[in-house]
């Protein structure tokens, strides 16, 4: 099998590497979102992709899963916002997209 047609890890292995820190979680949710952009590819990543928002049902789970694992996954929904079709990439096809949130480890503001 070629690399890029390896399976995915296991969600609890994901997680274990997210744990680790806000670095660690980028480059785990990189390789899956590498994986989207590959045809080859794509339907095991957006499978996992599923089931790891599963394991977060909850805005409390999609809060501790930040906590704990450096970063937050959870549909936003604009069906509720006048105007929402008027944006491109929230055509006819869909009225939510899936956000991703990593943690910034180093990253200072001074206002």
């Amino acid at each position: 099998m070629a690399k890029n047609e390896a399976s995915l890890e296991s969600v609890d292995d994901f997680l274990k590497r997210c744990r680790q820190s806000g670095d660690a979680a980028y480059a785990a949710l990189r390789s899956v979102l590498e994986r989207l952009e590959d045809p080859k590819t794509r339907t095991q990543a957006r499978i996992f992709l599923t089931d790891l928002q599963n394991r977060f049902p909850s805005k409390e789970s999609c809060d501790q899963c930040f906590r704990t694992y450096h970063f937050q996954i959870e549909d936003i929904f604009f069906d509720q916002y006048e105007g929402y079709q008027d944006i491109p990439i929230l055509s006819s096809r869909t009225s939510q997209l899936l956000s991703l949130v990593v943690e910034m480890v180093g990253f200072h503001c001074h206002c």
